[in-house]
């Protein structure tokens, strides 16, 4: 994860401190606490007003997303690359984001790549 240490945890309060992003992506597993009882990646993003977008290769890594607070939910299968996606837990992204929005109450469900006629 790119949040492992405190010092890494204080960078990114500081970027959203200072930049006020409108958004912040995490790639799956999208949440992280933070070791020292702080909040997570995603209540540090919101309490600076920032949106939150979870991109996941499997309907777990979604449910845990849904559960924390995300803003959005990326599906990402793994013939669009499955980017740190273990073949045996993937799903092929349109089959990813259906799931997704099946259990979605409100988050908004997006599915990213690899999406083509198959010719």
């Amino acid at each position: 994860s790119s949040l492992a240490t405190q010092s890494q945890w204080e960078n990114y309060d500081y970027i959203l401190r200072t930049y006020r992003p409108k958004a912040v992506q995490f790639f799956a597993p999208s949440i992280v606490t933070n070791d020292s009882g702080g909040p997570s990646n995603v209540e540090l993003a919101h309490s600076y007003g920032s949106k939150v977008l979870a991109q996941v290769g499997t309907l777990k890594d979604a449910r845990e997303a849904m559960r924390h607070g995300v803003d959005a939910i990326i599906c990402q299968g793994r013939e669009a690359g499955g980017h740190g996606l273990r073949r045996e837990a993937g799903n092929s992204t349109l089959a990813l984001a259906s799931q997704a929005a099946q259990i979605s109450e409100s988050t908004p469900i997006v599915a990213a790549g690899g999406i083509t006629k198959g010719k």
